[in-house]
């Protein structure tokens, strides 16, 4: 979504220049758009990867804490019997 964004705002901004220099600025700008698309889904898909794996490993801490919790208290419990 931000590409398309940024794509209107330097529409935009191109068509309320005045002067070369202005002009050339937008130009320039709408230019390196397509390689700050790439960049922005490269890190998009590393911030989703991060999400991911850390809701992995939490999720299996959560599991692991809790099935050792469920273990060691059944243990405790039958050596509190013998």
């Amino acid at each position: 979504m931000l590409p398309l964004v940024l794509t209107g705002i330097l529409h935009l901004g191109s068509r309320l220049a005045r002067g070369p220099l202005a002009e050339w600025f937008w130009a320039d700008t709408r230019q390196q758009l397509p390689g700050l698309s790439l960049a922005l889904m490269a890190l998009l898909l590393a911030l989703a990867a991060n999400v991911g794996v850390s809701t992995m490993v939490g999720s299996f801490r959560l599991t692991f804490s809790g099935w050792l919790d469920q273990r060691l208290a059944s243990e405790a419990l039958r050596n509190r019997a013998h």
